[in-house]
Formats: C-alpha cells, structure tokens, sequence
C-alpha cells in the first residue's frame, strides 16, 4: 500500500512538471518569440515614445510664389518655385505642376508669398504688363467723363468710390418739319394809311404764312401786330438720375509718364538759396474720371457727352446696394413738391430792383477806406 501511494505522487508531480513547462513554452512564444517575429524587441513591453512608422503619401510639385509679387508684374523664374502637395488634396486642373506654363504672365491680383498660383492670378498679355482692362468685369465696360472740382464732389471720389450720375438739360420747342426753334420767322410787310378814324396798320404775310404773333384791337379799334418780346423762346430745365450706381476705374489719365525736366547748363552759377527753397508746387487735380457701367450706359453717357447734357456726380455709399428711384426734377415739379407759391403782383417792389441772384461773397462790394 505504501509503494502505490509512493508511485502515485511520483506521477502528479511529473504532470505538475510537465504541466508548467507546457505553460512555460506557451508564454514564451506568446510574449517573446511572436513579437520577435513581428519586429517588436522590447520582450513584450509598449514604448510610449515610440512612433509609428508614417504613412507614404503621393504628392506632387506645385507653382507657388517665392516672394510677393505686385499686381501686373510679369513672372519670371526668380519670382516662383515648387512646393510639394497632397495629390489627393489638389483639385484637378487648380495648380500648375509646370512652372514654364506661368513664366512670362502677368500677376492679375497682388500675390503674397508662399501663396499657389492659380488661373485666376494670372493673365497671358505677353510682353504687356497690367493695364485697367484687367480690373473691368466680364460683360461691362469703362468709359471717361470730364470732371471738375464742382461735379466731382469736390474731388472726394477715389477709385473703387461708388456714384450716382445726375444729368441735366435745357429742352425748347421744335418746328416738326424744319426741325428749328419756334417761333418761325415770317416775311411781313406792314403798310401804314391814314383815315379819318386814325392810323391803321396793314398786314401782310409772307410766303411761308406761319405767322406766331396775334392781331389785337386797341381802345381805338386800330389792328396791332404783337411780336414776342424776346427773340428766343426761354429753354426749360429738367433733371434726372440717369446712372443710379456707377464703380470708379481711375481717375485722370492711365500710363502717363512725369513731363520731362529741362536740362540745366552744368556751367551755370548755382540759384541762391532763397530761390531754391521755393513753395512747392500746387498739385495738380485730375480732369477725367473713368468709371465702370453697362455697355448700354456706356452709350447713353456717350450721347450725353455729344449732346452738351451738363453731367454731376453724387458720391453713394459702397455697403449700400439697393436700387435708387427717383423723379424727373423740372420747374413744375420744384413748385408743386416743396409748396412754393407763384409769387402774386403787388404795387410795390424792393429797390435796387433784384435782377440776378449772387450771395454778398459773389458780388463787387466797395472798398471802404480805413
């Protein structure tokens, strides 16, 4: 009974040796030699600074700019280069991959460094650099206007301002067959014959028979011939908002170059000091004011121009962009709207009679002696 016992706890620690050497084997290839073979050498153990392996990414080589470049400076070699890009983060068609596909065109916008190039930076003029052409929209125009210090606003409009155009014009009465200003002159004859009753005066017309005066009776029953007063008939003003919003492109001339200075003799004796430093010279204010409209207000401001409408500009706000109505302004209109009554005939008047309006600072005052 002892030696069977004795063989029996011999073959439980036999199980239990070969038992935890299994476990053994199993942890070592688990911990050691599956990780070895994973390229993993820390036994087991994480790295936390460790990092992984980055992920290859196809890129390809972009136009950027390699410094700030002005509007309309032509681009050459040294104002580019290439940068590489995420393929898959580059729209088809956006950038330029080639940098010979941009040498030789003209920066439309100014272009800040680092920044890629696009179409829409660039312009093919070849060896013509940026003109006011490349700042007018597609399906507009820019036409020039005289200007002054009275209808400019007194030249507070600047380029990029937005304004409105207010024209004016003097309009009169027509013969519809010989186009002319009635009224019409008529070929008259007037004889004079004496009667008992007084002088009488004949009328006879001419041959073109328009005549634009009336035959009146005086108290003595003797036929006058009533002519006009004045030679011409008075012209009537009216005004009217013919551009509600316009873009000013520039103002003065574009491209011109300063007057060239007169050449000084190098053997002449040098000015004194007290001519030298002189008042500097008076700027000089611009004459022409170009702005950007519609093809058909470029016309209609043309035919205004032709026909001697007097043309005012009123400067708008550039943030408001509503449509501006208004009313054709004429004398009826000025009477009716701001209730001025047509000043009644009285038997008196001011003297010195008023026959032309001026403030005290337009007229001619006498000088008053000390």
């Amino acid at each position: 009974m002892a030696g069977g016992r004795k063989k029996g706890g011999i073959v439980l620690i036999l199980l239990a040796v070969v038992l935890i050497v299994i476990l053994g084997m199993v942890y070592a290839y688990t911990q050691i030699i599956a990780p070895m073979m994973n390229g993993n050498t820390n036994n087991g153990t994480t790295d936390p600074n460790q990092v992984a392996p980055p992920v290859v990414e196809e890129t390809i080589n972009i136009v950027i700019a390699a410094q700030a470049i002005p509007r309309g400076t032509k681009l050459t070699e040294a104002l580019l280069t290439t940068i590489a890009y995420p393929k898959k983060e580059a729209p088809e068609g956006l950038f330029f991959t080639d940098m010979e596909q941009v040498i030789g065109k003209a920066a439309l916008y100014n272009i800040d460094a680092r920044v890629p190039i696009t179409s829409s930076m660039i312009k093919d003029v070849g060896d013509r650099e940026w003109s006011a052409s490349f700042d007018i929209p597609n399906n507009m125009t820019a036409v020039s206007i005289p200007m002054n210090r009275m209808n400019a606003v007194s030249y507070a409009i600047q380029p990029g301002d937005h304004i409105m155009i207010v024209g004016c014009m003097m309009l009169v009465d027509l013969d519809p067959e010989f186009q002319t200003a009635l009224p019409n002159d008529v070929e008259r004859k007037i004889a004079l014959s004496q009667d008992a009753t007084g002088t009488t005066f004949n009328i006879v017309k001419g041959p073109k028979g328009r005549p634009e005066t009336e035959n009146y009776l005086d108290p003595a029953v003797t036929p006058i011939y009533v002519l006009p007063h004045e030679e011409a008939q008075r012209p009537r003003l009216v005004c009217q908002n013919i551009i509600q919003d316009a873009v000013v492109l520039g103002l003065g001339d574009f491209g011109t170059t300063a007057a060239a200075q007169p050449t000084q003799d190098p053997n002449a004796a040098p000015a004194p000091a007290d001519e030298q430093s002189g008042p500097p010279p008076a700027p000089v204010m611009p004459d022409m004011i170009t702005i950007i409209v519609n093809p058909q207000d470029a016309v209609l401001i043309n035919y205004a121009m032709l026909a001697n409408i007097k043309l005012n500009f009123a400067l708008r706000s550039p943030t408001d962009p509503q449509t501006i109505t208004t009313d054709a302004v004429t004398l009826q209109y000025l009477m009716d709207q701001k209730a001025i009554p047509l000043p009644v005939k009285l038997p008196y008047g001011i003297q010195p009679s008023v026959k032309e309006l001026k403030f005290p600072t337009e007229q001619t005052l006498p000088v008053t002696q000390p």
